[in-house]
Order: structure tokens, then C-alpha cells, then sequence
């Protein structure tokens, strides 16, 4: 390949970039990897944005663009140059091409070099079923759907960061050629991919050359025990977060076969439906020869996924417990209808089982305790071990003395709860003995304004839960979930293909717990994959006109959901224009990412925006200025997000991440785990309550614009927090927890002294 490809690296810094490095390249091997090393000088994430585009700075001709968060410390971007025109499906002309490597704050870029992947061990064969510019291993060879040596083949979208497991084919049989003898082959076989790609529950059988190397249930039920509930503890903090999440993955299947004097090397995969037969590499090498093929593939896995999600936040190394220890909560207060989240921590000296109760000293508040469990899990910082999964299955707590184990009590006022002090203190049996910690929350008299911002979360089915009546259940569940800790909002699934009847039970289900409106997030885009534009714009027709004679409110159809990558964003159009000229009153809606995106906005009349998109308040409003009702989406620090800077940017509301895994991403974290059984206690992740605490901040800041009319205070107050919540989200998100802690604190306080009357 020949190319002149101009790599210009440079900081921002207050808006200034420093000098920028410049690389020329002449010819260079098509495996090539344009590597960038640099350290992060700050004490927070910051972003590294590569691009690829045509010298002459055209959106249609800058098929190629990336952002990268890296942690503080030393960092590892790489980019295979040949796989370029794949990941964005356009091609990429580098030899009239610029690459710019920038990033933010006090990050040093060394200078970028091209590197070489490793290459497969001596006298190791293999073949990879994905583009040639994506081999992971030098020595690899491509193989497609087209291929003449496969046998019934589909490609797979790419999906994931896995070097190996992002590709693929779905195949009946691939047949190649090897030397005479014994072999040891190795089979990839897992797909990576979304919820509605999950294996029905049927078997998988794997042969080579009549050798039965795998013979298994591959299907759903086998799959869901070995992803979703693969977590039945605290992970080893000794092991890196590759060995605890991702080494497990891949389906890799083993077993020594016999090439005849034919020389053919055939592999058949067995079952149905055609997506479990899916093959992502093969490797062969001499049965008498050490092993070495599948330790050469997994340590590329473990070096590609060590760079993509580098560690931010390492275990604690504090040292083990030589004695019971306890961090009571500091005292709480809400309001009726509010809620509070108490923390505690237990360090044990010994490993122990902790049987739990909440005793209150006079009358009882609905309560609810968990424990966190310790695991890594992905941040936009990078990989981070914590203890953000909290366990709904409080009956018995395990304790150790290496780890210090959080617990946390969340606490609800009912509105017909009377202002009143209460206290208790959670116990916990021991072998032995018993440990009290104490607890006390303030009811105070405040009767605070229903917001009229909105808080909530997108919420799918369920989809370890096979059958749909169960999964319609514990949807209902989970709403009744998020009503508890406060939220106001929620867009669910529903279905678009089982019927009128299931469709208006899907609408109706979220009113039961929610206001209006109700928007859809994914229901519409899944239907429109499989079906034309003018299929898709009768369905949306039809299950409007079912809505309207059933007197439920229209629903909000969502018509795209970011980052749009090249050739999606016309895909978005032309839908919408096709809904829209069968039912012009039909309403639709888009989550954008990209600043480009933009060109949607005259189809939508609900608007969801990222940070990436624009959520600054010069920006809300000038959503508002067009006639949209923007709500933000997705933001990275959720609880200043769905609490003071909503407030201060005065968007409509926020929905926030995907409540329920949409497949089985060991390293991502859900708003609601998945827990064994229909409705069963919830797991919650952190993240959840961060937002229940935002929506809690919210309606204190409504109390406080309710008030600020009676008395001087509280309008000074409201003066100088308005002052103090930045209108930019850059800003709003450097804000310490502390600090954001402490505008709740200030209102309380007032609110403490301040008079009630019967209504506001």
C-alpha cells in the first residue's frame, strides 16, 4: 500500500493546541497499526479523538473518526489502517489522506510510529472469518462468506472491540488444506451481539474431518446460566480484568483430528437457527508439537483488551482486617414522597455469613438493604473494580477480611407519611455475636411540587427471561422498581409484530407507573431491519390508529439512536419521511450522538442529546427556540445530570442508559442486573441510584423555586445556587460529588427552619 498519510498530534488546552507532531509514510504493510502512547497528566479521564479523512474536510469524505477516554497515566491507542474502510463501510483513500491524533487537557502524545501485529507461533495454521485488514495475528488468513470453501455462509456485523470475537461467519461447513498427519484444532465459536441475536434453545454440534469436537446445548438456557449469571461473587482482585470477564469468552472448542492423504481439512457445524452456527477463527498445528496456537490468539485478546479498556481503578490494597470494624450512615432527610440512600461499610477480620434485619425504633419506613459485590466493570475512565453491583438478595451477606464490604439502605417517605424523625439501626448476626449500626432520617414538613422535569431510564424486556409473559411481568416489575426510588419516566420496549392486543398491553403498561408521553426506544428500529420502509411506516400506522380508539396517548416512535455511522443518517431519514407520508400525525423520535445528526431534527418531535451531541444550556435552548422538547440522554456523571444541571439547563427531562442488558457484555453495567427468577429482590448497579439521587436533588431545587417567594432566604438561596450550577456540561461535570452533595445540604438546611402551609 502506498500512501502519504500525514499524522498531525496536538493538545487542547483552554481551547489552545500545542505543537503537533507530523509523521509521513510511504509504502507500508497492509497489517499495519498506527500506534499512539501518551500519558494523561490529569487527575481525570480525558478524550483522545483520532480521524482519518480527505484532505479536503468534507463530511462525506471523513468516513473515519474515533473518541477515546483515557484514565489518568500512561495510555495505548490502536488503529489497524487496512481495517479502516471496513469499520465504517466507505472506503478510504490514504493516499490523499490526513490523520489527526488530538487530544484534551494535560495529556502528552508521544510521537505515533506504525507497528506490526504478532504473528502466528511456527508452524501454526489459521484461518480468520472476518476482512483481511482485520486479522488478528499476522499469518491469518481471511476467509469470507463468499468464500468457495464455505458452505452455506453469512457474515455477522461487527460488534465489540475483540480482535477475534468481532467478526464472523455463520456456516454449515468450511473445508481447507493441511499436510497428511494429526492436528490439533482449535475453534472460536462465540458470537458477539445484541439481545435479539440470542440463540433459541437448540443444540450445536461441531466436527472435523468425522472428529466430534464439540456436542452441546448451545442454546438460550445454557447460554443465559453461563453469561448472565456467571457473576455469583466477588470477583479476585489478583486477577486482571481480561482473566475475570473476557478469558472465559470466545467458545473455544479443542480436540485432535486426522488429515488424511487427501489433504482435506473439513469442518461442519450442526443446529439451528443459522446464527449459533457461527465460526470466528480456526487455528490448526501438529498434534506432537507443544501447544502454543490458542496461548498466541488469547494473549493478542488479552493485550488488545488490557489497551481498549486499561485499568483506572485498581483493588484496594488496603491491609486485611485484624478486627470488626463498622462505618455507620451520617443522618439523613427527605420529605414525604422522597426518598434517602444510607452507606455503610463492615470490615470483618475473618470470612463470615452475615444474616441481616432492620430494626426501627418506633414506626417503619418501606426499606430495602443491599450489599455491593466486588467485580470490575467498564467506565468511561476504563476498567474499575468496585462495588457498584449491589445485591438485592439480602438474606446473607458474606463478609472477608480483604475486601471491605458496602452496604446500603434505601429508604422511602410515602407522601402520607407525617414529618417526624425516625431512626433505627440495621443488625447484623454474626457467628458469635451481633453488630448494631445505627441510622437516623428526618421526615421534614416540606411538601415539595411534583417536577415537572422528568427522570427516567430506557427499558427493554428482559431478555434471559424466554418466555414473553414473563418478561412482560418482570417489565412491570421493573417499573414499579424505578417508581420506588423516584423516577417519573421511562421509555420501554414494545412489540411491533405479536398482535394489536400484546401491542396496547405494552402501551398501557408504563401508564400504570409513569405519565405520559411514552417513547418507544428500539422497538421500531428492530422491526425496520427486516421490513421495507413502507412496511414499517403501515405498521407504526396501524398500531397508531390502535392506540387512538384504545383513548392511550400516541406513542413516540424512535426512529434513530446514535451514533449514526456513515449512510445511517439518510437511512433515518428516509423512514421518517415514510411514516410520515402514510401518518403525517405519526411522532418520532431520535437519541443523537453526533453534532451531525442534526439534519434528523425537522423529522422529530421529541429530542434526546448526549454530551457528544451538544447538551450545554445555549444549546437546550436553542432546541427550544425550534420548537423541540429536548431531553438529555446518556450522561456520564448521572447525578449532577438528572438533578442540578438538569434544573439549571432546563431540558425536559433525562433518560438515562439501558435499565436491562440488552446481551451478554460481562464487562458492561446495568441499571438492573439480571437476578435468577420472575421479579425476584432486584440487583441494582450504582449508577441507578446515582440518577434516583439526582431525581431527589430535583425536587428539592423544585421546593426551593416553590418557596422562594415567601421568604428572603430562600430566594437568596435560589439566587446563588442558579449562580453555582454551570450552564455548561464540560463544567457541570468537573464538579466534585462533594460539592454537588452539598447543594441538597443547603436546601435542607432551610428547609429545616422553614414554615409549612397546607399547599404551595
Amino acid at each position: 500500500m502506498i500512501a502519504r498519510l500525514i499524522l498531525a498530534a496536538g493538545l487542547l488546552l483552554s481551547g489552545a493546541a500545542s505543537a503537533a507532531e507530523t509523521l509521513e509514510l510511504g509504502r507500508f504493510p497492509a497489517l499495519s497499526e498506527l500506534v499512539v502512547r501518551g500519558e494523561n497528566g490529569d487527575p481525570a479521564p480525558r478524550t483522545v479523538t483520532l480521524a482519518v479523512a480527505s484532505r479536503m474536510g468534507t463530511d462525506a469524505a471523513n468516513p473515519w473518526r474515533e473518541v477515546r477516554t483515557v484514565p489518568p497515566g500512561p495510555f495505548a491507542v490502536r488503529v489497524r489502517l487496512g481495517a479502516l474502510p471496513v469499520h465504517w463501510q466507505l472506503p478510504v483513500d490514504l493516499a490523499d489522506a490526513l490523520a489527526v491524533v488530538s487530544a484534551e487537557g494535560k495529556v502528552e502524545l508521544a510521537k505515533p510510529r506504525l507497528e506490526m501485529p504478532p504473528h502466528l507461533p511456527a508452524g501454526v495454521r489459521g484461518w480468520f472469518f472476518g476482512p483481511s485488514g482485520a486479522v488478528p495475528l499476522a499469518g491469518f488468513e481471511a476467509v469470507g462468506a463468499d468464500d468457495p470453501r464455505v458452505v452455506d455462509g453469512s457474515e455477522a456485523a461487527q460488534s465489540g472491540n475483540d480482535p477475534v470475537l468481532a467478526f464472523g461467519v455463520s456456516l454449515a461447513r468450511f473445508q481447507t488444506r493441511l499436510p497428511a498427519g494429526k492436528w490439533r484444532v482449535t475453534l472460536w465459536t462465540e458470537r458477539q451481539g445484541d439481545g435479539q441475536d440470542l440463540p433459541a434453545a437448540a443444540p450445536l454440534q461441531i466436527r472435523v474431518n468425522g472428529t466430534q469436537i464439540l456436542s452441546a446445548d448451545r442454546g438460550r438456557d445454557a447460554w443465559i446460566a453461563e453469561t448472565y449469571f456467571a457473576r455469583s461473587g466477588d470477583m479476585d482482585p489478583s486477577r486482571t480484568p481480561f482473566e475475570a470477564l473476557a478469558a472465559r469468552q470466545g467458545g473455544r472448542a479443542s480436540g485432535i483430528v486426522t488429515v488424511g492423504n487427501d489433504g482435506a481439512l473439513t469442518v461442519e457445524l450442526a443446529g439451528q437457527p443459522r446464527i449459533i452456527r457461527h465460526l470466528a477463527a480456526v487455528t490448526a498445528e501438529p498434534a506432537d508439537a507443544v501447544p502454543a496456537a490458542e496461548a498466541a490468539v488469547e494473549a493478542v485478546r488479552a493485550a488488545r483488551f488490557a489497551e481498549v479498556w486499561p485499568v483506572a481503578v485498581r483493588p484496594p490494597v488496603e491491609q486485611k482486617a485484624d478486627r470488626l470494624t463498622v462505618t455507620a450512615p451520617a443522618k439523613a432527610a427527605t420529605a414525604p414522597g422522597g426518598a434517602v440512600v444510607l452507606r455503610m461499610t463492615v470490615r470483618s477480620p475473618a470470612t463470615v455469613t452475615a444474616t441481616p434485619e432492620i430494626v426501627w425504633d418506633g414506626e417503619a419506613l418501606p426499606a430495602r438493604l443491599l450489599w455491593g459485590q466486588w467485580e470490575w466493570r467498564r467506565t468511561e475512565s476504563g476498567m474499575v473494580f468496585s462495588a457498584a453491583h449491589l445485591r438485592g438478595d439480602a438474606s446473607a451477606i458474606p463478609l472477608r477480611p480483604e475486601l471491605p464490604r458496602n452496604l446500603v439502605m434505601v429508604v422511602r417517605a410515602p407522601l402520607w407519611r407525617k414529618a417526624a424523625p425516625v431512626s433505627g439501626h440495621v443488625r447484623l448476626h454474626m457467628p458469635g455475636r451481633d453488630l448494631d449500626i445505627p441510622f437516623s432520617i428526618d421526615v421534614l414538613p416540606a411538601e415539595r411540587p411534583v417536577p415537572a422535569i422528568r427522570v427516567g431510564t430506557f427499558l427493554g424486556f428482559a431478555p434471559y427471561l424466554p418466555n414473553p409473559d414473563q418478561a412482560r411481568t418482570q417489565a412491570a416489575c421493573d417499573m414499579a422498581t424505578l417508581g420506588d426510588l423516584g423516577l417519573s419516566a421511562v421509555a420501554p420496549q414494545v412489540s411491533t409484530d405479536a398482535g394489536q392486543a400484546t401491542f396496547l398491553a405494552d402501551a398501557r403498561a408504563p401508564l400504570n407507573q409513569f405519565s405520559a408521553p411514552v417513547v418507544e426506544h428500539a422497538s421500531l428500529r428492530a422491526y425496520a431491519k427486516d421490513h421495507s420502509h413502507w412496511k414499517t411506516a403501515t405498521m407504526v400506522a396501524h398500531a397508531n390508529a390502535a392506540a387512538r380508539d384504545a383513548g392511550l396517548p400516541p406513542m413516540i416512535w424512535s426512529v434513530a439512536n446514535g451514533p449514526m455511522r456513515a449512510g445511517e443518517t439518510l437511512e433515518a431519514e428516509e423512514l421518517a419521511a415514510a411514516i410520515h407520508a402514510i401518518d403525517p400525525a405519526a411522532q418520532l423520535a431520535g437519541h443523537l450522538d453526533d453534532p451531525r445528526e442534526a439534519v434528523l431534527l425537522p423529522d422529530l418531535s421529541f429530542v434526546t442529546v448526549s454530551a457528544n451531541f451538544g447538551a450545554d444550556r445555549a444549546q437546550i435552548e436553542q432546541l427550544r427556540r425550534a420548537g423541540q422538547q429536548p431531553w438529555l440522554h446518556d450522561m456520564p456523571r448521572p447525578r449532577i445530570a438528572a438533578g442540578a444541571y438538569l434544573w439549571r439547563a432546563e431540558a425536559f427531562g433525562l433518560l438515562q442508559g439501558q435499565a436491562r442488558p440488552s446481551y451478554g457484555d460481562t464487562a458492561a453495567s446495568p441499571m438492573l442486573w439480571p437476578t435468577r427468577g420472575v421479579c425476584a429482590p432486584a440487583d441494582l448497579d450504582e449508577d441507578l441510584l446515582a440518577i434516583a439521587e439526582g431525581a431527589e436533588d430535583l425536587r428539592w431545587f423544585g421546593w426551593l423555586e416553590a418557596v422562594e417567594h415567601r421568604k428572603y432566604e430562600a430566594g437568596q438561596l435560589a439566587g446563588k445556587l442558579w449562580g453555582e450550577v454551570p450552564t455548561s456540561w464540560k463544567a457541570a461535570a468537573a464538579i466534585s460529588p462533594e460539592q454537588v452533595a452539598s447543594w441538597r445540604s443547603r436546601i435542607v438546611a432551610l428547609a429545616r427552619d422553614f414554615p409549612a402551609r397546607p399547599s404551595l
